[in-house]
């Protein structure tokens, strides 16, 4: 009478198998899945089971009796016949003396449940995987597998929302488009999430925005750099074409100079040898003079014979005349001799006076070749030292052609790294432009805050407090804590006979992951 009573569906069968006693509970649970056990057990009549042996429940009657003999505690099994999943717990019977007595059956319809734990197994694994789109159906579901359905869909479908939100955002940054933040109210890890988002996303405008500002900045100076380094290859080409006719030029000079270097020494050496001769001839002219000298004296004594000559023939004469006839023959020559004496006296005297013009010319050569040894000596010397100088000249010049040169070729380098300089520049400032047109892909806040005419507002970081960490209700603490015990409800008796059936049941556990 008080198993009629009770939900759970019972079966106690005797020490030789025989069912003896079933509660109203098994009677209509039999009945239910009747149907789908006689997939299994053709035979199976749900009605007319008192009276029968519990073989009737199995295949292999042999090894389940054998099973069932030998139980010492309850068995748990759990089959599926049909579409209903059924679980049945089987319990040996003893007295009071331990003897066996019989067995006592309970059975359970776990066909929504396990429905549902598939259900349930089926969206946690979905949600691990990434996929929050299962739900679990909780319409035929009660008690705690509906609060654990409804809370699982509740916790999926949240998480579902916020991650979609989350994944818009992102695909806008893909995208490029930095003008929104992740709006919404958050909780938890996902309002932390949407901190660190709205950070990021603040962060990259600004970082863009920087990037933008160096870029134009870099396009500029690369610019800059490009025209000054194109202006100073050009004025490096220019300097290097004037420095190569400046080497030229100093080329010729130091040809020039050296050409006249020659010409001073050869100029030295006529100089030296016009003094040595000049010095010669003053010598000769001195002993010409001497000479000359000389032969007017000589020249003066043959005047002097001429006169006294002349005189002699003169007496002559005078005594020819005295001789008379006799005398006529010396008187001729006498005339003669007087002729000629009187022609050298003539000629002795013009010698003379030619003579001492000579002697005066010859002086005064003399006196003018005197006068131009020291010019010329001075003239050698000067030529001497324009020689030297001309000598220290060309030296000096090759000195300066030589540093021209290497002028020349350190402007050369010049130009040429200047016209590497400009390449550079220009594929800098090409480089710069292309980092302009990457970054113009984004669209920046502040971009769209000055199309509806609002300043932008920097984002402040926000400091990040630990996330909390759950804390189950059920823990092993709790687990070695004594464990109250929920009564279920018993389905009401029509008339109660003498007493009332109270089942109990351990629901810790679920109310305890309930509330988890």
């Amino acid at each position: 009478m008080a198993l009629d009573g009770v939900p759970s569906a019972v079966l106690i069968a005797d020490a030789d198998g025989l069912i003896r006693y079933g509660n109203d509970a098994s009677r209509a649970l039999l009945a239910r899945i009747e149907p789908d056990l006689r997939t299994q057990l053709p035979n199976f009549d749900a009605a007319h089971l008192v009276g029968q042996s519990f073989d009737v429940f199995h295949t292999e009657p042999v090894a389940q009796r054998r099973l069932v003999e030998n139980l010492r505690t309850t068995d748990r099994r759990q089959w599926k016949a049909g579409q209903v999943t059924v679980a049945l717990s089987t319990s040996p019977i003893a007295d009071g003396n331990g003897q066996r007595v019989g067995t006592v059956f309970e059975w359970a319809d776990r066909t929504e449940e396990v429905k549902l734990e598939e259900a349930v197994t089926q969206v946690v694994q979905g949600a691990a995987r990434g996929d929050f789109g299962n739900r679990i159906d909780t319409a035929g579901a009660t008690g705690f597998y509906k609060t654990l359905g409804d809370g699982i869909n509740t916790v999926v479908g949240t998480t579902e929302t916020n991650l979609n939100t989350f994944s818009e955002a992102l695909t806008r940054i893909s995208d490029g488009d930095l003008s929104q933040s992740v709006e919404g109210q958050f909780e938890g890890i996902f309002e932390r999430l949407q901190g660190d988002m709205n950070q990021m996303i603040a962060q990259l405008v600004t970082t863009i925005a920087q990037v933008n500002a160096a870029s134009q900045s870099l396009t500029a100076a690369a610019n800059q750099v490009s025209s000054t380094s194109q202006s100073l290859s050009q004025a490096a080409s220019e300097q290097a074409a004037s420095i190569e006719e400046t080497s030229a030029s100093l080329q010729e000079m130091a040809s020039s100079v050296k050409q006249n270097a020659d010409n001073a020494h050869m100029t030295d050496g006529m100089a030296t040898q016009a003094a040595r001769e000049a010095g010669d001839g003053g010598e000769a002219v001195a002993r010409t003079v001497e000479a000359m000298k000389a032969i007017a004296t000589r020249i003066s004594i043959i005047d002097d014979i001429a006169y006294q000559t002349n005189l002699l023939a003169l007496n002559a004469a005078i005594e020819a005349a005295r001789a008379g006839d006799h005398g006529k023959g010396f008187a001729v020559v006498a005339a003669e001799v007087r002729k000629l004496a009187e022609r050298s006296q003539v000629a002795a005297q013009e010698i003379g006076q030619l003579a001492g013009s000579s002697v005066t010319m010859a002086e005064k050569a003399g006196t003018l070749l005197s006068q131009m040894v020291p010019s010329i000596n001075k003239t050698s010397e000067l030529v001497q030292e324009i020689a030297a100088a001309s000598g220290e000249q060309a030296e000096s010049v090759t000195q300066i052609n030589t540093a021209m040169e290497h002028v020349n070729g350190s402007t050369q380098q010049n130009a040429s790294a200047a016209e590497e300089l400009s390449a550079t520049a220009e594929e800098l400032s090409a480089q710069a432009t292309q980092l302009q047109e990457l970054m113009a892909f984004f669209r920046l806040q502040s971009d769209a805050m000055a199309q509806a005419g609002v300043s932008p507002t920097p984002v402040k970081p926000r400091r990040h407090s630990p996330a909390p960490v759950a804390t189950p209700a059920f823990t092993a603490a709790s687990a070695a804590r004594p464990r109250k015990a929920a009564a279920a409800p018993a389905r009401p008796a029509a008339a109660p006979r003498g007493g009332s059936s109270v089942t109990w049941a351990d629901v810790v556990d679920e109310a305890a992951f309930t509330r988890f």
